[in-house]
């Protein structure tokens, strides 16, 4: 069973990742940012069967495959912290603990389904800026940026 549910994950996560990177890519460091928001918005949107897998199901790994797992599915928090040090970099964000600001982003991403099964009306365009918004202001920006809509 543990084989069967790792190949279960492999495949999802080869496919999200595969998304990723053919993900239209936009320019400077607010637009990656941007991008990378709508990316997990649009993907949670139209795959929720496989977030709930990816989020819950980890469970019935044994310890050893949990750790694995672990390791396997950061690739996209692996991105997010490589924006945040070349944000940080370009003096654009605060001096933000950048382990802890790419986890915060990660989680309140985690939160927009719950924002659509709200009886307040989400658009795609609304939640993307919404969570752009949340995130620009936990990762402390030192220049407004312009919010671009979708």
């Amino acid at each position: 069973k543990q084989d069967v549910l790792l190949c279960v994950f492999l495949h999802l996560l080869d496919e999200r990742d595969k998304a990723w990177r053919q993900f239209p890519r936009r320019r400077g460091i607010h637009g990656e940012l941007q991008g990378f928001v709508k990316f997990v918005l649009a993907w949670q949107l139209s795959h929720p069967a496989n977030v709930k897998v990816l989020e819950h199901e980890h469970r019935h790994l044994d310890a050893h495959s949990q750790a694995w797992l672990a390791k396997r599915s950061n690739s996209l928090r692996s991105h997010l912290l490589g924006l945040l040090r070349k944000g940080q970099q370009q003096g654009v964000f605060g001096d933000i603990d950048i382990e802890s600001a790419a986890l915060a982003i990660m989680a309140l991403l985690g939160t927009a389904d719950a924002l659509r099964r709200s009886t307040i009306s989400w658009t795609a365009s609304r939640l993307e800026a919404h969570f752009l918004q949340m995130t620009l202001r936990l990762i402390d920006v030192k220049q407004a940026a312009p919010l671009a809509r979708a």
